[in-house]
């Protein structure tokens, strides 16, 4: 058995760098640069587009869009139809807003992160090791270490035991 062999697989508008014992569903769109490190899975019904990586033991649920400059670190679990959107749309007011330049802030996802269903992480945010981000949440903010985070926008709620 082949162990830590790197493959690289050319799609028509991306790059997928992996490790051994992965899954990408065929079903999954991949648009920029994934990488993804041993055993972590990306589901059927999923957007990619950046440059995105994910560490290792992670999964992406079905319906989950994800855009930018995105790093996740190891046993990160991503429910399904999460958003997860690093760049934005400028809003000068003179011009129309399909017209303007995209503006980019990193999104950087420690690990042992848990991502409930429906939640959305906006550009600029740093989500701790060890944080729960509720089903639902929107989030602007950093989140601290080992907080469980809820609500629109998303608050502490407490931190884990």
């Amino acid at each position: 058995m082949l162990r830590n062999l790197e493959l690289v697989f050319p799609l028509i508008r991306g790059l997928i760098t992996k490790r051994t014992f992965c899954f990408v569903s065929w079903r999954a769109k991949i648009r920029g640069k994934l990488t993804i490190k041993k055993f972590t899975n990306i589901y059927e019904n999923t957007i990619l587009d950046g440059n995105i990586t994910f560490g290792e033991h992670c999964s992406l649920h079905e319906f989950s869009a994800l855009s930018g400059k995105i790093t996740i670190g190891n046993h990160v679990r991503i429910a399904n139809k999460v958003s997860i959107h690093a760049d934005n749309h400028g809003t000068k007011r003179n011009k129309l807003i399909m017209k303007q330049e995209l503006i980019s802030k990193p999104i950087i996802i420690g690990s042992d992160v848990w991502i409930g269903t429906g939640a959305i992480i906006l550009a600029g945010v740093t989500v701790g090791n060890g944080a729960v981000i509720g089903a639902g949440s929107v989030v602007t903010k950093d989140v601290p270490e080992y907080t469980i985070v809820a609500g629109n926008p998303a608050k502490k709620l407490r931190e884990r035991d």
